[in-house]
Order: C-alpha cells, then structure tokens, then sequence
C-alpha cells in the first residue's frame, strides 16, 4: 500500500524508522522464543529485503502475537523507498528530497 508524502502516515513511518528500533534487528534480539511462523514471516522479510538491495532492516514493535519491522531500499527510478511491513499489511513511503533529509 502506498503512503502519500505529507500525510500522518507519512510522518510517523519516518519517526519510525529513525527511532524505533525495538531493542534490535532481528526476532532473537526481540523475543526468546518464537514461533516457526514468525521465523518464516522474518524470513521472507530478510530475502525480500536483500533482493531490493535494502539496507537498515529492524524491528519497530513487538508484542507476544505480532511484530513490525522496516527497511528502506532504491527502487527502479531510483528513489528512496522506506517499507513498512506488518502481520496484515506492506507499506510503501517514497521520499521526497525533504523527507529523505530528515531520514537517518
């Protein structure tokens, strides 16, 4: 789903990605045990990722059910992109010059 520049949506995904590193960058660092479900889901994330050549992949929140994650990559015109992905959802921010300033 694509986000529109400017929206609230917007700007809290860039808040995200910059400050919301829930205590790491991977399921371990977040839970001490989890499901092979959620393994599969990270995984696919993590391969996803690494296909787009994305960079900066961590986890934004985390409860015993569910958890989000981000990671921003180039696309094909070259822009910055910021993902956004959740149990229910994929969520796409291309930056703007602007935006892309206040990203980290």
């Amino acid at each position: 789903m694509r986000v529109n520049n400017g929206t609230q949506k917007a700007k809290e995904m860039i808040w995200d990605f910059n400050h919301k590193h829930y205590k790491g960058e991977s399921l371990y660092d977040v839970y001490g045990s989890f499901s092979r479900k959620k393994m599969e889901s990270w995984e696919s994330i993590r391969r996803t990722c690494n296909e787009l050549d994305g960079w900066n992949l961590h986890i934004t929140g985390a409860s015993c059910h569910q958890y989000s994650c981000m990671y921003a990559f180039k696309d094909e015109d070259g822009n910055i992109v910021l993902r956004k992905e959740t149990s229910c959802n994929t969520y796409d921010l291309v930056l703007t010059p602007e935006e892309y300033d206040r990203v980290c």
